[in-house]
This record gives C-alpha cells, structure tokens and sequence, in this order.
C-alpha cells in the first residue's frame, strides 16, 4: 500500500489502522528503523508514528533493535525497531500428484525447517491426514504451540478457486482419478488440524509472480504481468500495488487458455484445442520440429530428435538452423500473447520467468526482438519486458511466505 491510498477525512481509527499497517510493511522490508525515519519516509507526525510503535511493541509484533551508531556529528544516539522474527509462524505447502514439501517460516521470511513426503499412492482423505502429520512434526521439533502459527499457504499447479478454498483440478498424471475434483481442500484442513491460522490455497504462478515483482521491480513501477513458461505449458499472474489481482472470476490470469489457432490438432488440458499453452506440450514440439526439419533437410537434426522445449532450445543454442527457426517462430506467438495481454490489462510491465532446464540466451533474445516489432506500429503498445532467471521454486516458497504475513498484516490492522 503507497501513501496515495490514505484517504483524507477518514475516521481516526481508520487512519489509524491504515497508519499501522504502512509502518509494518516498511519495518518488514528493512533490519530496522527509527521513529524519524519512519516519520519522514511515511509523512506521519512523529507522535502518531511513536505511538504506533509503542502500541505494535505491546502487541509483540516489534522489538527494539538498540541504538544507532553515533554519527560525526555527534548526538543522542537514536533507537531503531524492527520485527520480531519470533513473534509468529507460518507454514508452506507445495503439493503435486507425486509429492509434498512442507517449510516453516518465521516472521522474518527466514525458512526453520523442512519436510518432503511421497503422496503419489495416498487416498484424499491420508493425503490430509499426512498434511495434519507434517504440520504437527514441524511444530513438534521446533518447539512452536499451535497458537503462534498465523498462516499455511498451500501451492499447486492446477485450477483453483482461492476464495472457496477448493482445488478445482491439480495438474498430474491420473489426478482426476485419485482425488477427484472440486475439493474443499481449506475448509477439508480446517476441520482435521483444529486451528485458527489462516488456511490458503492458490496457484503457484501467484506466489511466484508476487515475490518475482517484490524482488524486481515494485520500486519501479505499481502493476506487472507475471508470465512463467517450462516444457508443459506456461502460467501468469497479475500483480497491482503489490497485490495479487484474479479479477472478478479468477481468470486474470489463465492467459495460457487463450486461443491462437482454430485450426490446431494440439489438444490443450483443459479440453480444447488451439490454446497458446498445448504448443509447448513435448508432442506438440516434437511434431512441430520434425515438420521443420522435413523442409529443411539436412539440417543437422534427426526425426524425433527434439523431443521437448528443453531439447529445441539446447539445439538453438547450439546454433542448429532449424532450431532456431523454431525458436524464432515461437517467440514471435510468445510476442503476439504478450502483446494482446499488454493491451487487455495494460500493465506497467512483464516478467518474463523461464523454468526450462537450460539456459534460454538465443530466446530471450528472440523475444526482446519480436516484442520490439509487435511495440511498432499506429497503435503504440509498448512492451516493457524483464526477465526472472532465479529458481522457480524459491520465487513459489519466497512468494507464499510474503502472501501470508500481508493478510496477516491486513487482519491485525483492520481490526484495530
């Protein structure tokens, strides 16, 4: 939340919370500051300032840091607050069909412990079980009552309804089968660990796209479309003031669906056929890139030769032509969604964040050169691109642990 948001003329209790909440978001994103600080960063009287710090200090939320080191000019040495790490806990949940990871985080974001587990041959209802099993081991060994946990994100690839709390449909082998649909997966957990913490469910590519905008650009700009792509299809969220932004049905940011050819044989998972994402499914690419390399024989590749994007890329780095014909085509399609996103949510900016296993130099560049093409033109849509090359997985886990305290935070001062 920026300055811009405190409304004038609200009641005091209102400013007061909104007041709040902005002083812990900014000691949350530093080691400390000082009441002056604050005050002069945040445009506050410093009275209202020092008795927000006073009231959060009650609460437990922030501790004196000590004292700053004294300047050349000499002085009263002034305090500095910062946030408890210890004050409260959350927990984390990555979940596919296959597998289970559970991280405990402090206050601070810094992760205490981990835990994996194999759910590949797990009913639904041992899968929650298993969950409960987890949450009490980590607890149990961190010494942590179950009163200080004020937050568990869950993250999955598949459709979710995170207002509901219910798991749509989990991208998997088999998934459909084995759990089935439409699960109540919050209210499910609610009932089986018996604890008041806030339970959330939500794609991964919202985690990811609010910690890959925190880290990259939220001093820049105020929105941005997150887009991740890897060799089974490609995921987006839309970030706004450091929220994540579903719109009014949830399908903000489903760009993956969007259809680029109506007459495409490539069938999609999501059961029709001709959307952006079935083009990057490994037999997609593989009948793609034998059909090239047909028309351009010899061209140094064989028939099934190319067998996921990860395979074309390596070739286009090698510099195999017919790779990189390949990769020049798709960049061009990846340029065109990019570009239709651009004008449908106008975003400030687009991360673009590659999870394929090798380095993707001669796409980037293809792309930064399709987007500039698409940007010309008498309608102006400039396409102001970064690219994410930290691990997926960290911007996911990073990302979730950052989405719980701001609903925290959210909670705590709306209730003041």
């Amino acid at each position: 939340m920026d300055n811009s948001q405190r409304t004038k003329g609200t009641r005091p209790q209102d400013l007061r919370a909104r007041n709040s909440l902005l002083i812990l978001q900014e000691l949350s994103q530093t080691a400390g500051q000082t009441i002056n600080e604050l005050s002069e960063k945040l445009h506050l009287s410093r009275t209202a300032v020092q008795n927000i710090i006073f009231f959060l200090q009650q609460e437990g939320l922030i501790a004196d840091g000590g004292k700053r080191d004294s300047t050349s000019f000499g002085g009263k040495r002034a305090i500095f607050y910062r946030m408890r790490s210890d004050y409260k806990h959350s927990i984390f949940f990555y979940l596919s069909s296959q597998i289970i990871i559970a991280e405990l985080y402090d206050f601070s974001l810094a992760r205490l412990m981990y835990r994996m587990g194999d759910v590949s041959q797990l009913s639904y209802s041992d899968l929650l079980q298993h969950i409960v099993k987890m949450t009490q081991s980590l607890l149990r060994d961190a010494g942590i009552l179950q009163s200080d946990v004020y937050g568990i994100a869950i993250a999955v690839s598949g459709t979710v309804d995170s207002d509901k709390g219910v798991l749509i449909g989990l991208t998997g082998d088999n998934y459909p089968e084995k759990w089935g649909t439409n699960l109540s997966m919050v209210q499910d957990l609610h009932d089986q660990l018996d604890m008041d913490a806030d339970i959330y469910l939500d794609n991964m590519c919202n985690f990811s796209g609010l910690n890959s905008y925190v880290s990259l650009v939220e001093n820049e700009v105020s929105s941005c479309l997150y887009v991740m792509a890897h060799s089974r299809g490609i995921g987006a969220a839309f970030i706004r003031n450091g929220r994540i932004d579903k719109g009014l049905h949830g399908l903000l940011g489903e760009i993956a669906h969007t259809t680029i050819s109506y007459e495409s044989s490539f069938p999609c998972r999501c059961g029709r056929k001709g959307c952006f994402e079935a083009m990057l499914y490994p037999d997609a690419v593989r009948r793609q890139t034998n059909a090239a390399i047909r028309k351009m024989d010899p061209c140094g590749l064989e028939i099934d030769s190319v067998n996921s994007m990860d395979d074309l890329l390596r070739k286009a780095n090698e510099g195999n032509p017919c790779a990189i014909q390949e990769v020049t085509h798709l960049a061009g399609l990846f340029a065109q969604l990019l570009y239709n996103a651009q004008i449908m949510g106008d975003p400030a900016c687009i991360i673009f964040h590659d999870s394929f296993s090798v380095q993707c130099d001669y796409f980037h560049h293809a792309l930064l050169s399709a987007c500039g093409e698409k940007s010309k033109g008498h309608l102006e849509v400039p396409i102001r691109l970064f690219f994410d090359t930290e691990s997926f997985s960290e911007r996911v886990r990073k990302g979730a642990a950052l989405f719980l305290r701001n609903r925290y935070f959210d909670q705590f001062t709306q209730n003041l």
